[in-house]
Protein backbone atom coordinates (compact mmCIF):
# COMPACT_ATOMS: atom_id res chain seq x y z
CA UNK A 1 0.00 0.00 0.00
CA UNK A 2 1.04 3.57 -1.03
CA UNK A 3 0.01 5.95 1.63
CA UNK A 4 0.68 10.08 0.84
CA UNK A 5 -0.12 13.33 2.83
CA UNK A 6 -0.15 16.42 0.52
CA UNK A 7 0.47 19.67 1.83
CA UNK A 8 2.97 21.17 4.54
CA UNK A 9 0.81 21.04 7.76
CA UNK A 10 1.28 17.53 10.13
CA UNK A 11 2.06 14.55 8.58
CA UNK A 12 -0.63 11.70 9.45
CA UNK A 13 0.30 9.04 10.74
CA UNK A 14 1.29 6.07 8.19
CA UNK A 15 1.62 8.39 5.38
CA UNK A 16 4.39 9.93 2.84
CA UNK A 17 4.44 13.34 2.92
CA UNK A 18 4.02 15.51 -0.21
CA UNK A 19 4.83 18.91 -0.34
CA UNK A 20 5.14 21.59 -3.08
CA UNK A 21 8.60 20.82 -3.65
CA UNK A 22 8.19 17.19 -3.91
CA UNK A 23 9.36 16.65 -7.87
CA UNK A 24 9.46 13.27 -9.03
CA UNK A 25 12.58 11.43 -9.59
CA UNK A 26 13.81 8.16 -10.65
CA UNK A 27 15.33 7.44 -7.30
CA UNK A 28 12.62 8.14 -5.25
CA UNK A 29 9.91 7.11 -7.27
CA UNK A 30 6.91 9.58 -6.96
CA UNK A 31 6.26 12.83 -6.77
CA UNK A 32 4.72 16.11 -9.15
CA UNK A 33 6.04 16.21 -12.88
CA UNK A 34 6.62 20.02 -12.46
CA UNK A 35 6.77 20.92 -8.75
CA UNK A 36 7.35 24.56 -9.71
CA UNK A 37 3.29 24.82 -10.65
CA UNK A 38 2.26 23.14 -7.08
CA UNK A 39 1.39 25.61 -3.89
CA UNK A 40 0.20 23.90 -0.93
CA UNK A 41 -1.91 24.88 2.11
CA UNK A 42 -2.63 24.22 5.99
CA UNK A 43 -5.81 25.40 7.12
CA UNK A 44 -4.96 24.39 10.87
CA UNK A 45 -7.66 21.84 11.75
CA UNK A 46 -7.13 18.87 13.82
CA UNK A 47 -7.32 16.74 10.86
CA UNK A 48 -3.68 16.03 10.08
CA UNK A 49 -5.13 14.37 6.77
CA UNK A 50 -7.63 16.55 5.48
CA UNK A 51 -5.84 20.07 6.82
CA UNK A 52 -3.71 20.52 4.35
CA UNK A 53 -3.63 20.15 0.61
CA UNK A 54 -1.85 20.91 -2.47
CA UNK A 55 -2.69 22.85 -5.60
CA UNK A 56 -1.45 20.96 -8.57
CA UNK A 57 -2.00 23.94 -11.16
CA UNK A 58 -1.75 21.59 -14.14
CA UNK A 59 0.88 19.20 -12.95
CA UNK A 60 0.68 15.21 -12.65
CA UNK A 61 1.15 13.25 -9.17
CA UNK A 62 3.11 10.35 -10.78
CA UNK A 63 4.12 7.24 -8.81
CA UNK A 64 6.18 4.33 -9.80
CA UNK A 65 4.35 0.61 -9.13
CA UNK A 66 4.45 -2.58 -10.34
CA UNK A 67 2.38 -3.26 -12.88
CA UNK A 68 -0.89 -5.19 -12.03
CA UNK A 69 -4.23 -4.53 -10.46
CA UNK A 70 -4.97 -1.39 -8.11
CA UNK A 71 -7.73 0.65 -6.06
CA UNK A 72 -6.98 4.16 -5.91
CA UNK A 73 -8.83 6.47 -3.48
CA UNK A 74 -8.80 10.24 -3.15
CA UNK A 75 -9.46 12.79 -0.89
CA UNK A 76 -10.24 15.85 -1.33
CA UNK A 77 -11.62 19.26 0.31
CA UNK A 78 -11.13 22.56 1.67
CA UNK A 79 -12.62 23.91 5.30
CA UNK A 80 -12.75 27.31 3.49
CA UNK A 81 -13.85 26.98 -0.01
CA UNK A 82 -15.34 24.94 -2.30
CA UNK A 83 -13.37 22.35 -4.24
CA UNK A 84 -14.45 20.68 -7.73
CA UNK A 85 -12.32 19.02 -9.75
CA UNK A 86 -11.49 15.80 -12.63
CA UNK A 87 -8.99 13.40 -12.12
CA UNK A 88 -7.31 11.34 -14.66
CA UNK A 89 -5.27 8.56 -14.52
CA UNK A 90 -2.92 7.95 -16.96
CA UNK A 91 -4.43 9.87 -19.57
CA UNK A 92 -8.01 8.58 -18.71
CA UNK A 93 -11.40 10.24 -16.56
CA UNK A 94 -11.50 8.56 -13.68
CA UNK A 95 -13.49 11.22 -11.35
CA UNK A 96 -15.85 13.95 -13.06
CA UNK A 97 -17.14 17.47 -10.94
CA UNK A 98 -15.46 15.25 -7.77
CA UNK A 99 -15.28 17.70 -5.02
CA UNK A 100 -17.32 19.13 -2.02
CA UNK A 101 -18.47 22.40 -0.35
CA UNK A 102 -16.75 24.59 1.68
CA UNK A 103 -16.06 23.05 4.86
CA UNK A 104 -16.58 19.26 3.66
CA UNK A 105 -14.33 16.69 2.29
CA UNK A 106 -15.24 13.86 -0.25
CA UNK A 107 -13.69 10.50 -0.74
CA UNK A 108 -13.68 8.30 -3.87
CA UNK A 109 -11.95 4.97 -4.86
CA UNK A 110 -11.69 3.54 -8.40
CA UNK A 111 -9.59 0.85 -10.23
CA UNK A 112 -6.91 1.05 -12.64
CA UNK A 113 -4.73 -1.79 -14.33
CA UNK A 114 -1.48 -0.37 -14.27
CA UNK A 115 1.23 -1.46 -17.16
CA UNK A 116 3.83 0.08 -18.10
CA UNK A 117 5.06 0.50 -14.35
CA UNK A 118 3.71 4.11 -12.99
CA UNK A 119 0.62 6.00 -12.35
CA UNK A 120 0.33 9.32 -13.23
CA UNK A 121 -2.51 11.69 -11.38
CA UNK A 122 -4.17 14.43 -12.76
CA UNK A 123 -6.67 16.94 -10.96
CA UNK A 124 -7.98 19.39 -13.66
CA UNK A 125 -10.77 21.73 -13.39
CA UNK A 126 -11.81 25.24 -14.89
CA UNK A 127 -13.95 25.49 -11.95
CA UNK A 128 -12.04 26.47 -8.89
CA UNK A 129 -8.22 25.52 -7.99
CA UNK A 130 -7.83 21.61 -7.40
CA UNK A 131 -7.04 20.16 -3.92
CA UNK A 132 -5.50 17.31 -3.49
CA UNK A 133 -5.17 15.96 0.16
CA UNK A 134 -4.54 12.12 0.45
CA UNK A 135 -3.88 9.54 -2.25
CA UNK A 136 -3.90 5.76 -1.04
CA UNK A 137 -2.92 3.21 -3.59
CA UNK A 138 -3.49 -0.65 -2.89
CA UNK A 139 -2.35 -3.43 -4.56
CA UNK A 140 -5.52 -5.60 -5.32
CA UNK A 141 -5.69 -9.54 -5.62
CA UNK A 142 -7.51 -9.46 -8.95
CA UNK A 143 -5.35 -10.08 -12.05
CA UNK A 144 -6.97 -9.00 -15.32
CA UNK A 145 -5.94 -11.79 -17.68
CA UNK A 146 -7.33 -14.31 -14.91
CA UNK A 147 -10.02 -13.66 -12.84
CA UNK A 148 -11.58 -9.85 -13.78
CA UNK A 149 -13.83 -10.17 -16.69
CA UNK A 150 -13.03 -7.73 -19.31
CA UNK A 151 -15.18 -5.44 -21.23
CA UNK A 152 -13.69 -4.65 -24.34
CA UNK A 153 -14.70 -1.67 -26.91
CA UNK A 154 -14.29 -0.95 -30.10
CA UNK A 155 -15.64 1.80 -31.40
CA UNK A 156 -15.19 5.31 -33.05
CA UNK A 157 -14.33 9.12 -31.15
CA UNK A 158 -17.39 9.08 -29.59
CA UNK A 159 -16.35 6.02 -27.46
CA UNK A 160 -12.86 5.88 -27.42
CA UNK A 161 -10.90 7.82 -24.62
CA UNK A 162 -8.81 11.15 -25.05
CA UNK A 163 -5.95 12.82 -23.65
CA UNK A 164 -6.13 15.65 -21.37
CA UNK A 165 -4.84 18.16 -24.05
CA UNK A 166 -8.70 17.35 -25.46
CA UNK A 167 -10.48 17.98 -21.86
CA UNK A 168 -13.62 18.51 -21.75
CA UNK A 169 -14.26 16.42 -24.40
CA UNK A 170 -14.54 12.89 -24.09
CA UNK A 171 -15.98 9.18 -25.17
CA UNK A 172 -18.45 7.21 -23.36
CA UNK A 173 -16.02 4.41 -23.09
CA UNK A 174 -14.12 6.79 -20.92
CA UNK A 175 -17.36 6.64 -18.26
CA UNK A 176 -18.59 3.17 -18.92
CA UNK A 177 -16.37 1.74 -15.73
CA UNK A 178 -17.83 3.70 -12.65
CA UNK A 179 -20.78 2.08 -13.40
CA UNK A 180 -19.77 -1.65 -12.41
CA UNK A 181 -17.87 -3.22 -9.79
CA UNK A 182 -14.48 -3.92 -8.92
CA UNK A 183 -14.52 -7.61 -10.65
CA UNK A 184 -15.02 -5.71 -13.90
CA UNK A 185 -11.93 -4.02 -16.27
CA UNK A 186 -12.66 -1.93 -19.28
CA UNK A 187 -10.37 -1.67 -21.60
CA UNK A 188 -11.78 1.05 -24.49
CA UNK A 189 -10.19 0.17 -27.88
CA UNK A 190 -12.28 2.27 -29.70
CA UNK A 191 -10.09 4.82 -31.89
CA UNK A 192 -11.20 8.26 -33.30
CA UNK A 193 -11.89 8.12 -37.02
CA UNK A 194 -12.86 4.72 -37.20
CA UNK A 195 -14.75 2.89 -38.83
CA UNK A 196 -15.97 -1.08 -39.00
CA UNK A 197 -14.19 -1.18 -41.67
CA UNK A 198 -10.96 0.72 -41.05
CA UNK A 199 -10.78 -0.69 -37.17
CA UNK A 200 -10.57 -4.34 -38.60
CA UNK A 201 -8.06 -3.26 -41.49
CA UNK A 202 -5.54 -1.66 -38.77
CA UNK A 203 -5.86 -4.60 -37.13
CA UNK A 204 -7.03 -2.99 -33.95
CA UNK A 205 -9.72 -6.10 -33.90
CA UNK A 206 -7.02 -8.61 -33.39
CA UNK A 207 -5.68 -6.59 -30.72
CA UNK A 208 -8.41 -7.31 -28.94
CA UNK A 209 -8.82 -11.07 -29.97
CA UNK A 210 -5.23 -11.71 -28.33
CA UNK A 211 -6.21 -10.40 -25.47
CA UNK A 212 -10.01 -11.65 -24.80
CA UNK A 213 -10.24 -14.53 -23.04
CA UNK A 214 -13.42 -16.81 -22.53
CA UNK A 215 -15.99 -15.12 -21.00
CA UNK A 216 -15.02 -11.62 -22.02
CA UNK A 217 -17.20 -9.19 -23.79
CA UNK A 218 -17.08 -7.55 -26.76
CA UNK A 219 -19.04 -3.77 -26.85
CA UNK A 220 -19.14 -2.62 -31.16
CA UNK A 221 -20.20 0.45 -32.03
CA UNK A 222 -20.04 1.84 -35.71
CA UNK A 223 -21.97 4.06 -38.08
CA UNK A 224 -20.87 7.54 -38.29
CA UNK A 225 -17.93 7.04 -40.09
CA UNK A 226 -18.93 4.21 -42.13
CA UNK A 227 -21.07 6.68 -43.64
CA UNK A 228 -18.41 8.97 -45.28
CA UNK A 229 -17.04 8.96 -48.93
CA UNK A 230 -13.64 7.58 -47.61
CA UNK A 231 -12.84 4.38 -48.97
CA UNK A 232 -10.47 2.77 -46.33
CA UNK A 233 -13.46 3.53 -44.14
CA UNK A 234 -16.99 3.65 -46.21
CA UNK A 235 -19.14 0.67 -45.68
CA UNK A 236 -22.82 -0.17 -47.25
CA UNK A 237 -25.32 -0.50 -44.04
CA UNK A 238 -26.81 -3.31 -45.61
CA UNK A 239 -24.06 -5.13 -47.19
CA UNK A 240 -19.92 -4.67 -46.60
CA UNK A 241 -21.40 -2.95 -43.09
CA UNK A 242 -22.76 -6.30 -41.93
CA UNK A 243 -20.24 -8.07 -43.19
CA UNK A 244 -17.88 -6.66 -41.35
CA UNK A 245 -19.82 -6.98 -38.11
CA UNK A 246 -20.63 -10.88 -38.53
CA UNK A 247 -16.38 -11.03 -38.38
CA UNK A 248 -16.62 -9.33 -35.15
CA UNK A 249 -19.20 -11.54 -33.97
CA UNK A 250 -17.55 -14.71 -35.37
CA UNK A 251 -14.15 -13.88 -34.11
CA UNK A 252 -15.24 -12.99 -30.36
CA UNK A 253 -17.54 -16.33 -30.68
CA UNK A 254 -14.49 -18.86 -31.67
CA UNK A 255 -12.17 -17.22 -28.41
CA UNK A 256 -14.74 -17.51 -26.30
CA UNK A 257 -16.33 -13.98 -25.61
CA UNK A 258 -19.80 -12.65 -25.15
CA UNK A 259 -20.40 -9.76 -27.89
CA UNK A 260 -22.98 -6.94 -27.78
CA UNK A 261 -23.95 -4.74 -31.11
CA UNK A 262 -24.79 -0.60 -30.14
CA UNK A 263 -26.13 1.34 -32.65
CA UNK A 264 -24.49 4.58 -32.81
CA UNK A 265 -25.98 7.48 -30.71
CA UNK A 266 -27.52 10.36 -32.91
CA UNK A 267 -25.46 13.92 -33.74
CA UNK A 268 -27.28 16.66 -32.44
CA UNK A 269 -29.65 17.00 -35.27
CA UNK A 270 -33.05 18.55 -34.70
CA UNK A 271 -36.25 19.88 -36.81
CA UNK A 272 -37.62 23.27 -37.26
CA UNK A 273 -39.73 22.18 -34.38
CA UNK A 274 -36.48 20.97 -32.27
CA UNK A 275 -37.54 17.62 -32.35
CA UNK A 276 -34.57 15.29 -32.68
CA UNK A 277 -33.66 12.51 -35.44
CA UNK A 278 -31.65 9.93 -36.18
CA UNK A 279 -28.61 11.24 -38.59
CA UNK A 280 -27.00 8.26 -39.04
CA UNK A 281 -29.15 6.76 -41.74
CA UNK A 282 -29.66 3.22 -42.23
CA UNK A 283 -26.38 1.80 -39.89
CA UNK A 284 -28.29 1.54 -36.55
CA UNK A 285 -30.98 -0.39 -38.05
CA UNK A 286 -28.39 -2.41 -40.34
CA UNK A 287 -27.37 -3.17 -36.81
CA UNK A 288 -30.94 -4.29 -35.46
CA UNK A 289 -31.18 -6.56 -38.34
CA UNK A 290 -27.87 -8.02 -38.19
CA UNK A 291 -28.78 -8.90 -34.26
CA UNK A 292 -31.81 -10.61 -35.14
CA UNK A 293 -30.41 -12.49 -37.44
CA UNK A 294 -27.44 -13.65 -35.38
CA UNK A 295 -28.95 -13.53 -32.11
CA UNK A 296 -26.93 -10.78 -30.95
CA UNK A 297 -28.08 -8.34 -28.35
CA UNK A 298 -28.39 -4.84 -29.09
CA UNK A 299 -28.12 -2.01 -26.97
CA UNK A 300 -30.36 0.71 -29.06
CA UNK A 301 -28.18 4.06 -28.27
CA UNK A 302 -29.56 5.67 -31.39
CA UNK A 303 -32.92 5.06 -30.16
CA UNK A 304 -32.34 6.25 -26.35
CA UNK A 305 -30.07 9.19 -27.56
CA UNK A 306 -32.71 10.74 -29.15
CA UNK A 307 -35.42 10.56 -26.59
CA UNK A 308 -32.76 11.50 -24.08
CA UNK A 309 -31.85 15.00 -26.39
CA UNK A 310 -35.51 15.36 -27.14
CA UNK A 311 -36.45 14.91 -23.04
CA UNK A 312 -34.03 17.85 -21.92
CA UNK A 313 -34.52 19.78 -25.02
CA UNK A 314 -32.86 21.94 -27.76
CA UNK A 315 -30.63 24.49 -25.12
CA UNK A 316 -29.81 21.77 -22.64
CA UNK A 317 -28.09 19.64 -25.23
CA UNK A 318 -24.97 21.67 -25.65
CA UNK A 319 -24.23 20.63 -22.35
CA UNK A 320 -24.41 17.10 -23.89
CA UNK A 321 -22.23 17.87 -26.98
CA UNK A 322 -19.11 20.05 -27.17
CA UNK A 323 -20.36 23.58 -27.09
CA UNK A 324 -17.98 25.75 -25.33
CA UNK A 325 -17.64 29.91 -25.32
CA UNK A 326 -14.11 31.34 -25.98
CA UNK A 327 -11.78 31.71 -23.50
CA UNK A 328 -13.81 28.43 -20.71
CA UNK A 329 -11.38 26.15 -21.91
CA UNK A 330 -7.90 26.55 -21.86
CA UNK A 331 -7.70 24.09 -24.48
CA UNK A 332 -10.65 25.61 -26.64
CA UNK A 333 -9.48 29.53 -26.13
CA UNK A 334 -11.60 30.38 -29.36
CA UNK A 335 -14.60 27.81 -28.20
CA UNK A 336 -16.32 25.19 -29.97
CA UNK A 337 -19.51 23.70 -31.48
CA UNK A 338 -19.12 20.13 -32.20
CA UNK A 339 -22.79 18.80 -33.09
CA UNK A 340 -20.78 15.09 -32.84
CA UNK A 341 -18.68 14.94 -30.27
CA UNK A 342 -19.49 14.85 -26.22
CA UNK A 343 -18.01 17.05 -23.48
CA UNK A 344 -17.70 15.09 -20.27
CA UNK A 345 -21.25 15.37 -18.96
CA UNK A 346 -22.38 14.16 -22.17
CA UNK A 347 -20.40 11.35 -22.68
CA UNK A 348 -21.30 10.20 -18.40
CA UNK A 349 -24.81 10.12 -19.58
CA UNK A 350 -24.47 8.23 -22.45
CA UNK A 351 -22.32 6.05 -20.85
CA UNK A 352 -25.57 5.68 -18.57
CA UNK A 353 -27.76 5.19 -21.10
CA UNK A 354 -25.72 2.06 -22.23
CA UNK A 355 -25.74 0.91 -18.57
CA UNK A 356 -29.21 1.19 -18.38
CA UNK A 357 -29.70 -0.66 -21.67
CA UNK A 358 -27.87 -3.88 -20.18
CA UNK A 359 -29.57 -3.98 -17.44
CA UNK A 360 -33.20 -3.24 -19.23
CA UNK A 361 -31.90 -6.40 -22.02
CA UNK A 362 -30.87 -8.32 -19.27
CA UNK A 363 -27.49 -8.94 -20.72
CA UNK A 364 -26.90 -11.54 -18.66
CA UNK A 365 -24.51 -12.27 -16.43
CA UNK A 366 -22.71 -8.18 -17.29
CA UNK A 367 -25.87 -6.98 -15.74
CA UNK A 368 -25.04 -8.83 -12.26
CA UNK A 369 -21.78 -6.60 -11.99
CA UNK A 370 -23.50 -3.01 -12.70
CA UNK A 371 -23.47 -1.09 -9.66
CA UNK A 372 -26.45 -0.50 -7.65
Amino acid sequence: MYQFDFGDGPLASGFIPVGAASAYTPLKGYGFDDAAKVSCTDRGTADPLRSDFCIPDGTAFTVDLPDGQYQVQIITGDARAKTNMDVRANGMLQLYSFGAEAGGYNEKTFPIHISGGRLSIQALTARTMPRLNALVITKTAYHVTDDNTTVFLAGDSTVSDYEPGYAPMAGWGQFLGGYFSDEIVIDNQAKRARSAKSFVDERSLATILNRMKRGDYLLIQFGINDAGQDPARHTDPYTTFQEYLRTYINKAREKGGRHVLVTSQSKRTYDEKGVFYNSIGEYPNAMRQLGREMNVPVIDLNKKSIEYYNEIGVEATKNVFMFLEPGESPNYPEGIQDRVHFHEFGANQLARLVTGEISDLNIYPLKHSLKK
